[in-house]
């Protein structure tokens, strides 16, 4: 038990130190996100909300990481100002907690972000929720309402529906991630979360395993 809890811990610190890099964020935006999403974002005003939104019940399982921009293309002719967006990154460390924890976390962080707009009388901030998972399980994602069972049609109306993006290292195929650049620290990173436990492939690339730790120090 005490092994598994030093390697959430391992993990929740690699991904908080690779994530509050900005051009971690943005290659992970270029590389994974849909191109036609990604093309629509101010990926150069990318900017690091440091807010607490998690709560302390949820952060023994997940780590989160939040960062603001703006959304490139103006919602209509009368309003041209950029609509503000929200980039919400939330990273699961360790499991046990029920599958209905991720949209009720992610709800957190529409609150918590709208809340501010509202005191700062601001235009009310578009969330996207991003879901990185590296877990050996495969996840599979559900609408909220799936965990509200047995529920009559006249309630449903009443549960809040919303979708996340879903990046799922064990998923991702090798080619995919040797595809990107030599240097890239997320490169780094997706294969450390897909490969940690296959010791042939850690001796095989050591090099393009650790990479990461040259550019970060994680571990003191």
């Amino acid at each position: 038990m005490a092994e598994q809890d030093e390697l959430h811990q391992s993990h929740n610190k690699l991904f908080i130190a690779a994530f509050k890099r900005v051009d971690t964020v943005r290659d992970y935006l270029i590389n994974f996100f849909p191109k036609h999403l990604t093309a629509q974002m101010n990926l150069e005003a990318l900017e690091l909300d440091n807010t607490n939104y998690i709560s302390r019940k949820m952060k023994e399982y997940f780590s989160d990481i939040v960062y603001k921009t703006t959304w490139k293309v103006a919602s209509n002719k009368k309003n041209k100002r950029p609509r503000d967006i929200a980039i919400a990154l939330l990273f699961e460390h360790k499991k046990g907690h029920p599958r209905y924890a991720i949209h009720f976390q992610f709800l957190e962080y529409m609150i918590g972000i709208w809340g501010e707009d509202i005191v700062n009388k601001r235009r009310l901030t578009v969330v996207i929720p991003i879901l990185i998972h590296q877990g050996k399980r495969k996840w599979i994602k559900r609408p909220f309402q799936y965990f509200f069972k047995d529920l009559p049609e006249d309630l449903r109306g009443f549960i809040p529906d919303f979708d996340y993006y879903l990046t799922s290292a064990q998923s991702v195929e090798d080619d995919k991630i040797f595809s990107m650049d030599d240097n890239s620290l997320l490169r780094s990173l997706m294969l450390t979360y897909k490969h940690l436990e296959n010791n042939q492939f850690v001796e095989a690339r050591f090099e393009d395993f650790f990479k990461f730790l040259n550019l970060i120090d994680i571990f003191r």
